[in-house]
């Protein structure tokens, strides 16, 4: 391999979609383990693409949704779910400059998480053409 990964390349040919990759580093990351939908921001997905990627990660088992009552809005809870270390292993996997160039840091041990890719591209979602 003689360029450098990039969040958007791995995530477009690895994952079908640069969001996909985008918004799984950063639930991985998030700092807490439950966030309600609307919260990913646009750089690292569109909220038009935001549901329909959700409900896949339910589906494969690395979210749990949960729809409150007394709450309009919907909730999502990171699983144990080993599919979660793919995620970690394409975040070690990507450029370094790339991910500490949208924000990144490593986890204890050198890994790096979603937290570390806010922004995913370094390139807003939209101005990039979507997910």
């Amino acid at each position: 391999m003689d360029a450098p990964l990039d969040v958007e390349t791995v995530g477009k040919e690895l994952f079908g979609r640069p969001c996909r990759l985008a918004l799984a580093l950063w639930i991985a990351g998030h700092h807490k383990p439950r966030f309600y939908q609307s919260e990913p921001p646009p750089e690292v997905i569109l909220q038009g693409d935001l549901a329909k990627e959700l409900g896949r990660l339910v589906r494969l088992g690395m979210l749990e949704e949960e729809r409150p009552d007394d709450a309009p809005r919907v909730y999502y809870v990171r699983t144990s779910s080993p599919l979660w270390e793919i995620i970690e292993a394409a975040a070690d996997a990507i450029d370094p400059h790339t991910l500490m160039a949208q924000g990144g840091a490593r986890l204890e041990g050198g890994r790096r998480t979603g937290r570390d890719l806010p922004a995913a591209t370094g390139r807003g979602r939209a101005a990039a053409g979507g997910c």
